[in-house]
């Protein structure tokens, strides 16, 4: 599957999805053209897959509203380090958001892992840059 091929798809779910809603705002904000700024903090079609799945702060409400969301406080109050920036940019295959006090999941798998580490990022990106692995490989093949 082409990079535009999966960009028309995430699309059309939205669409699809915005259309179950009643909700007013849900609806004129899918109806009016979607504007994929308004919604991703840096999205943009790769060669094999979208990428920059970073959430705006409107882009987190309108998905948690549609699809299951996993709020996990960080370790601490931190500034996005570039580290864990390209950590998400690189492993997350849905969106995500992040700021100073939480990130949030739209993907189970991930959310677990970072709610057993305390919420620490930092920690996690730093293992997976120095293994490059995936990870939940690392986490469930060495134990916690």
């Amino acid at each position: 599957m082409t990079s535009r091929q999966i960009h028309e798809q995430l699309k059309k779910l939205l669409l699809e999805q915005a259309n179950q809603f009643s909700n007013k705002a849900i609806k004129s904000f899918f109806e009016k053209e979607l504007k994929w700024h308004e919604l991703f903090d840096s999205y943009r079609i790769g060669e094999q897959n979208a990428e920059g799945l970073k959430l705006t702060a409107k882009g987190m409400r309108i998905f948690s509203l549609m699809w299951q969301s996993y709020e996990i406080p960080t370790y601490k109050p931190f500034d996005q380090l570039p580290l864990v920036l390209l950590w998400l940019d690189r492993t997350q295959s849905l969106p995500y958001y992040i700021d100073k006090k939480k990130v949030v999941f739209f993907d189970e798998e991930t959310a677990m892992i970072v709610k057993l580490n305390g919420g620490n990022l930092a920690r996690l990106a730093t293992q997976w840059f120095d293994t490059n692995t995936p990870l939940y490989v690392k986490y469930f093949k060495n134990g916690p």
